[in-house]
């Protein structure tokens, strides 16, 4: 079945856990044996990101991948270590999101989609990761709202971004509010900047110029927006740039 990698793990001296989320059954975590030795011909397949054919059969305790083949290579991808960071960092938000095991296309959609244009593009940053949380966030349901108050979906003038309700809010709902540890003012540019990775195509976004304020700025909002609706902590990818500058 086809499969995109998501990570994988050492287990014991040889073998590894992979997490897989597959076209035709969702999320798959499974074990994969030998990995680790020199002669097995499933290790140049398992890097996060990879596009394989894989063989399951159910096991006792875990289930087991018999065969992992490549579909396509993504060369650029794998010989470019900001690259190869980036697609890790979205594949790992998009483990701790999803953990269904059922099939969703839209979600293998969008993966696969993100891992070709981080491999294809000419120029590519951080703000791949956060149109792709975005959009992820989109897909499962969380729409998050830039352009209009999210409670009176209404274009009232808003005043900061609630990471309860998933989009901006106006003074009258924030002077409301009883707890606001989760909500945070947002400059017009940052709004603006999210506004735009929610809308716009992959294409699109090689050729975005903001201010590093507002790009770091969109980096936490994003980064919050996307940890509020995992069970699990993610770590910010903030400084995924700075470390190829």
């Amino acid at each position: 079945m086809d499969a995109i990698v998501l990570s994988r793990r050492d287990i014991r001296e040889y073998d590894q856990m992979l997490v897989l989320f597959t076209k035709e059954h969702g999320r798959r975590d499974v074990l994969l044996r030998s990995s680790k030795k020199i002669v097995s011909k499933n290790a140049p397949h398992c890097e996060s990101g990879s596009l394989v054919d894989v063989s399951i059969v159910s096991g006792k305790e875990v289930d087991h991948a018999t065969k992992v083949v490549p579909i396509t290579q993504f060369p650029q991808l794998y010989s470019d270590p900001h690259r190869l960071l980036l697609v890790k960092t979205g594949t790992t938000i998009f483990e701790k999101m999803v953990t269904t095991q059922q099939k969703d296309e839209a979600l293998f959609r969008l993966l696969l989609s993100f891992v070709v244009c981080i491999n294809t593009q000419v120029h590519v940053s951080s703000l791949f990761v956060d149109a792709f949380a975005l959009q992820l966030l989109s897909v499962l349901g969380y729409t998050p709202v830039f352009d209009r108050c999210v409670v009176h979906q209404e274009k009232h003038a808003t005043v900061a971004l609630s990471y309860v309700d998933g989009g901006m809010i106006c003074a009258d709902v924030l002077e409301r509010m009883v707890d606001k540890k989760n909500v945070r003012s947002i400059s017009q540019e940052c709004m603006s900047v999210l506004n735009t990775l929610l809308s716009l195509s992959w294409a699109t976004l090689s050729s975005l110029e903001y201010s590093d304020v507002s790009i770091k700025q969109a980096h936490e909002h994003v980064h919050a927006l996307v940890q509020y609706r995992s069970e699990r902590k993610i770590s910010s990818w903030n400084h995924v740039d700075t470390l190829f500058v």
